[in-house]
């Protein structure tokens, strides 16, 4: 994505919040086999053979509601349609990380499709966002559109 070589990326949820949330604070590099009840005991989470600790979720959340925030607000006052892409690039946007591909996607207007955006942390954090400050609407059928469109 960084040096232009793709044209269109489609990824899960876990694609887009862990290399948000890598570049947040540190992930560590575990194997595929530690056995997650030992790592829920220290407060470590298995992701494939990376080890995230669970004050990076706090983290994550603490960066991206104000995030949503303003996306609500851009939502109410400047009518934008929210898709799931246009929230990734957004992301990509605000996370300013040369170490991020979802900046480098921004940087490079690669779009970023994710159909199953909430499946994950990501999820949650638009549901909790939900309560503090509902409104958020994310019209995941305009992204299936672009998404045909691209192929």
């Amino acid at each position: 994505v960084e040096h232009r070589m793709v044209d269109v990326v489609v990824t899960t949820a876990g694609g887009v919040e862990e290399d948000l949330i890598k570049c947040l604070a540190p992930t560590y590099r575990g194997d595929f086999s530690l056995p997650g009840a030992a790592l829920r005991s220290k407060g470590l989470n298995r992701i494939g053979n990376l080890l995230v600790p669970n004050d990076n979720y706090c983290k994550f959340e603490d960066w991206i509601i104000p995030i949503f925030d303003k996306m609500l607000e851009e939502q109410l006052s400047e009518n934008v349609l929210w898709t799931p892409s246009k929230v990734i690039s957004r992301l990509g946007k605000e996370i300013n990380d040369e170490n991020s591909y979802l900046y480098w996607a921004y940087k490079n207007k690669v779009p970023v499709f994710c159909p199953g955006l909430t499946d994950g942390s990501l999820g949650d954090m638009l549901y909790f966002h939900s309560f503090r400050n509902p409104g958020l609407v994310i019209d995941i059928v305009q992204d299936i559109r672009n998404m045909n469109g691209e192929s």
